[in-house]
C-alpha cells in the first residue's frame, strides 16, 4: 500500500500518537491566539466600567428631570403668588387714592417719572460695566490670535527638521551597509546580474533601439562581470546604479532607461538575497565542468556534517541500541563530525576548492563564493532600515517637498508652498500632519511650525483688538479636525487652545441680550406703572371715571395673560430639557460600549461576556469604525479584560468535539474579520492569529493531499522499489525515501509489523506531516532553507516531538535537531 494509506492503516490500528501530535500543534496554536493577554486581565472589567459610567448617566438624568420639572413648578407658584399680590396692591392703592384726591396730580407724576428714569439709569450703566468687562475679556482672550506668522519662515523651519533627521537616519542605514562586508573578504555569484545585462541589451538589440549614454557604461560593467566577484565590487555598481537612477528621474522623469536601470538594480539585490541558491548551482555547474570535485561542493559539506547516507545512519543506529557510547551520527561525545579514516581537513584559505589527488591537472578557480547567511541577515537589516527610510522620507507626501533641483539648498517647492502641502483641510489633514511630525520625529521646532501654520486661517477670522467668535471657531475645527488631531497627537490639548477665547465672546453676546431685554421689560412695566397712577390720580381728584376703572382691568387682565404665557414657556422649556436628558442617557445606551451591555457583556458568567465581545469581532469589515469607538471609550484595564474576553471566545469557538482547534472556521474567521481584529489588538497579535490561520491551512493541505505517486501495494514491495531507486539514482534526497529507510529499519529489527509500525506510524506522523506543514518537501530543499534562514530552521525543529519512536527514526530525529542547532553557530560549517 501507498504511504499515505500506511498512515491511514496506522492511524485505525493506534491513533493515540497521530492524536498526541494534532492536540499539541491544536494547543500551540490555542496558545499562540491566547499569547498577547496582559496578566491579571479579568474579562468582567469592561462590563462593571461601562455600567458604573452607564448607571452614573442615568442618575444623572433622571436628576436633571427632576430638578427642571422642580423648577418649573417653583416658577409656576412665584409667578402666581406675585400675580395675587399685583392685584392686591392695584385695589388697595385705587381705594387709597381716591381717599387722597387732594393731591396735586401734576407733583406726583413727575415725582413718579423722575423716581423711573433713575431707575432705568442706573439699569443702563450696570449693564454697561457689564459689557465693557465682557469686552475687554474677549479681547485679552483672542490676544494670541493677533500675531501673525509668515508661511516662508515656517515652511523653513519646517523643512530644515525634517532634513536634520533625513540626514542621521540616511547615514544610519548606510553604516549597516558597510558592516556587512567590513574586511572585504566576501565573494558572491553574479551570474544572474550578468545575465540580466546580456538579456536587456539582446531586448533591445531585437527592437532595434539602444542604450542610453549615460546607461550605457553601467550595462557593459554588469555584462562583462566574471562569474563570481567580490560583494564590494557588487556593492559599489549598485550604488553607481541608484545614482544613475535618481539622475534620469531628476532630469527626465520615470523614462524607459530607468525602468531598464530598475531591472538591472533589482537583478543584484536578487544575487545578494538569495547568495546561498546561487552558490549551489554555480558548484552544480564547477562539477558538471571538472573544475571541483563533488565532495568539496556546500552540498556535499552539509551531507557529511549532518551524515545521512544509508550506511552511517544504519551503523549509528545499531551503535546507538547497543549502548557503545558514540551518538546516532557517530560522534563521539557531541564531537565534530568525522569521516571513515579520520577527520575531513578544509579547503585553501579563502574559500577555493580543494583539489584532490585524481584532479591536480585541474587548476582551482581565484575566488569561490562564500557570502554566508551571517553576511547575508546583515545584508538584509542594512535593506530593512533603507526601507524604512524610503517609506519615511521617499512616499508621495514627503519625497516631493525634499526634492532639490540638484543644488544643496535650492528645493523645487518654495518654502510657503511646502508648509501649506504640510496642513490642509478635509479627511487627509490627518495622514498628511502625521506623515510630516514623522519626517521630523515629533521634534519640538516642527511640532511649533506646523501649529502656527494651522492657526493661519483662525487669525483671519480675528480682527485687530478684536474677539475671536464661536461660529468662527467651530468652521475652524470642521475643516482642520483631522490635522488638528494630528497635533493633538503630540501636543495634547492644541486643538482647545482657544475655546476659551470663543467663550468670552458668546459671554459678551449674553450680557448684550441680557440688557435688551432687562430694559424692554422695565419700560413696560414702567408704562403699565405709570396707567394705572394716572387712573388711581383722577379718581382722587374726582376724575375717576368707569373707563379708568376699566382699563385698570384691562391691565389686570393682560397682566394674567402675560402668566400663561409666561407659565406656558416655562412648561415648554421644561418638557424640552427635559427631554434632552432622556436622549443623552438614551444616546450612552446606543453606543457600541452601551451595546455591548445589552449583549450580556456585563454578566456575571464569563461565556456571557465573551459571546458579547465575539459579537462584536464577526461583523466584518462593517463593524470596524464601531468597535474603534468601543476601544475608545476604554481605559486600560477594560481594554486588556475585552481583549482577554476575545481570545478565550475564539479558543471556545473555534474548537471542534475532542477540543482542537477547527482550522476552517477559524481560517474564514481571521479573514472576513480582519478589519475588526485591528482594531482592537495590536498589529504583532493580529499578525500571530493570521500565522496561526496559515498554519492550520497548510496543516489542512498536508492531510488531504494525494498518495504518494509510485508506490506500491504492500511494505515490502515499496522497500524493493524505493532500494532500486536509490542505487538507480545515488541519492536519498526525497521525503519518500526518508519514511521508507524508517519502514525498512522497522522491519529488520521487528518483521513487517515493525515496518508498518516504524514507516506507516512514526515515520509518516513525525516526518511528513511536521516537515511538509512547515513547507518542506525535500531535504535539499530543507539544506537550502536552513542554510539562507536560521530562523525558519529553528521553527522547523520546535514542531518536532521530543521523544519520536524508533531507533532509525531517533537517529534521523537527533540528526536534523542537530544539524538545525548547527545553523546557529555558521563558522562550524566552514570547519
Amino acid at each position: 500500500m501507498g504511504l499515505f494509506q500506511a498512515e491511514k492503516s496506522a492511524r485505525n490500528v493506534d491513533n493515540s500518537a497521530f492524536n498526541q501530535v494534532d492536540k499539541a500543534q491544536s494547543g500551540a496554536a490555542q496558545a499562540a491566539i491566547v499569547s498577547g493577554q496582559q496578566p491579571g486581565a479579568d474579562v468582567f472589567r469592561p462590563g462593571q466600567m461601562i455600567r458604573q459610567r452607564m448607571d452614573a448617566i442615568d442618575a444623572a438624568s433622571a436628576e436633571a428631570q427632576d430638578r427642571l420639572a422642580a423648577a418649573h413648578q417653583d416658577a409656576v407658584t412665584q409667578r402666581q403668588m406675585a400675580t395675587q399680590a399685583y392685584a392686591d396692591q392695584q385695589r388697595e392703592g385705587l381705594a387709597e387714592r381716591t381717599v387722597a384726591r387732594g393731591q396735586a396730580s401734576g407733583d406726583a407724576k413727575a415725582d413718579a417719572d423722575a423716581v423711573r428714569q433713575a431707575q432705568h439709569d442706573q439699569l443702563v450703566a450696570a449693564f454697561q460695566d457689564a459689557h465693557d468687562q465682557a469686552i475687554q475679556a474677549a479681547t485679552d482672550a483672542a490676544a494670541p490670535l493677533q500675531t501673525r506668522t509668515n508661511a516662508e519662515d515656517l515652511g523653513s523651519t519646517l523643512r530644515a527638521a525634517e532634513e536634520e533627521v533625513r540626514g542621521t537616519t540616511k547615514q544610519a542605514h548606510k553604516d549597516l551597509y558597510d558592516v556587512v562586508d567590513p574586511d572585504g573578504t566576501l565573494a558572491l555569484v553574479a551570474t544572474p546580474v550578468r545575465d540580466k545585462a546580456l538579456q536587456v541589451a539582446a531586448d533591445l538589440k531585437r527592437d532595434g533601439s539602444d542604450f542610453d549614454p549615460a546607461e550605457a557604461p553601467l550595462f557593459r560593467r554588469a555584462a562583462s562581470l566574471p562569474e563570481v566577484i567580490p560583494y564590494r565590487m557588487l556593492h559599489t555598481l549598485d550604488k553607481d546604479l541608484g545614482a544613475a537612477m535618481s539622475k534620469e528621474r531628476r532630469g527626465a522623469g520615470e523614462t524607459s532607461a530607468w525602468a531598464r536601470l530598475t531591472q538591472l538594480k533589482g537583478s543584484i539585490k536578487d544575487a545578494m538575497i538569495k547568495a546561498a541558491d546561487n552558490q549551489v548551482q554555480h558548484e552544480t555547474r564547477m562539477v558538471d565542468a571538472g573544475l571541483m570535485p563533488s565532495e568539496d561542493t556546500l552540498e556535499a559539506r552539509m551531507r557529511e556534517k549532518w551524515n545521512v547516507n544509508q550506511d552511517a545512519s544504519r551503523a549509528n543506529a545499531s551503535g546507538s541500541l547497543a549502548g557503545t557510547g558514540t551518538d546516532t551520527l557517530g560522534m563521539a561525545g557531541g564531537g565534530a563530525p568525522t569521516r571513515a579514516g579520520g577527520v575531513r581537513t578544509a579547503g585553501p584559505a579563502g574559500g577555493g576548492a580543494r583539489q584532490t589527488p585524481g584532479d591536480q591537472g585541474i587548476p582551482a578557480p581565484a575566488l569561490q563564493p562564500n557570502f554566508d547567511p551571517a553576511a547575508t541577515n546583515r545584508l538584509k537589516a542594512a535593506n530593512a532600515a533603507y526601507a524604512n527610510y524610503a517609506k519615511i522620507y521617499k512616499n508621495p507626501t514627503i519625497g516631493p517637498g525634499l526634492r532639490t533641483t540638484g543644488y544643496g539648498g535650492q528645493y523645487q517647492i518654495s518654502d510657503a508652498a511646502f508648509i501649506k502641502r504640510a496642513v490642509v483641510a478635509g479627511d487627509r489633514g490627518y495622514e498628511i500632519a502625521k506623515a510630516h511630525l514623522a519626517a521630523a520625529k515629533n521634534d519640538s521646532v516642527a511640532i511649533s511650525a506646523i501649529q502656527d501654520a494651522a492657526l493661519a486661517p483662525l487669525r483671519k477670522n480675528v480682527p485687530p483688538f478684536g474677539n475671536l467668535h464661536p461660529d468662527a471657531l467651530a468652521k475652524w475645527k470642521e475643516a482642520y479636525g483631522p490635522a488638528l488631531r494630528a497635533v493633538d497627537e503630540v501636543s495634547p490639548g492644541f486643538s482647545d487652545r482657544f475655546d476659551s477665547a470663543a467663550n468670552a465672546t458668546q459671554a459678551l453676546l449674553d450680557v448684550g441680550a441680557q440688557q435688551k431685554q432687562a430694559l424692554a421689560d422695565f419700560q413696560r412695566n414702567a408704562a403699565r406703572q405709570a396707567v394705572i397712577e394716572n387712573a388711581a390720580r383722577r379718581e382722587q381728584l374726582g376724575q375717576a371715571t368707569a373707563a379708568d376703572r376699566a382699563q385698570v382691568s384691562s391691565l389686570l387682565a393682560e397682566r394674567a395673560a402675560d402668566d400663561r404665557a409666561a407659565i406656558a414657556q416655562s412648561k415648554a422649556e421644561t418638557s424640552q430639557g427635559i427631554a434632552q436628558a432622556r436622549g443623552i442617557a438614551r444616546d450612552a445606551h446606543a453606543t457600541p460600549a452601551g451595546q455591548f451591555l445589552g449583549q450580556g457583556g456585563d454578566r456575571i458568567a464569563v461565556p456571557e461576556v465573551e459571546n458579547a465581545v465575539g459579537s462584536m469581532l464577526t461583523t466584518g469589515t462593517q463593524g470596524a469604525t464601531r468597535m474603534r469607538s468601543f476601544v475608545g471609550s476604554l481605559d486600560p484595564d477594560s481594554l486588556a479584560g475585552v481583549r482577554k474576553a476575545g481570545t478565550d471566545w475564539m479558543v471556545r469557538t473555534f474548537q471542534n468535539a475532542n477540543g482542537d482547534m477547527s482550522g476552517a472556521k477559524f481560517i474564514n474567521f481571521v479573514r472576513d474579520n480582519k478589519e475588526v481584529l485591528k482594531e482592537l489588538y495590536p498589529s504583532s497579535q493580529v499578525s500571530m492569529f493570521g500565522a496561526v490561520a496559515d498554519k492550520l491551512r497548510a496543516d489542512a493541505m498536508w492531510r488531504t493531499e494525494t498518495a504518494i505517486k509510485g508506490g506500491s501495494d504492500s511494505a515490502k514491495n515499496l522497500l524493493a522499489h524505493l532500494a532500486e531507486h536509490q542505487k538507480s539514482t545515488g541519492k536519498h534526497t526525497s521525503m519518500a525515501f526518508i519514511a521508507a529507510e524508517a519502514m525498512r529499519e522497522g522491519y529488520d529489527h521487528g518483521g513487517w509489523q515493525g515496518g508498518a509500525a516504524a514507516g506507516a506510524g512514526a515515520a509518516t506522523l513525525y516526518l511528513m506531516n511536521s516537515l511538509r506543514s512547515a513547507g518542506i518537501k525535500s531535504v535539499a530543499q530543507l539544506y537550502q532553507t536552513m542554510l539562507a534562514d536560521p530562523e525558519k530552521a529553528r521553527f522547523m525543529i520546535s514542531k518536532m516531538p521530543d521523544k519520536p519512536e524508533g531507533g532509525v527514526l531517533r537517529a534521523l530525529t537527533g540528526s536534523l535537531r542537530r544539524s538545525l542547532i548547527v545553523g546557529q553557530e555558521q563558522s562550524k560549517f566552514r570547519n
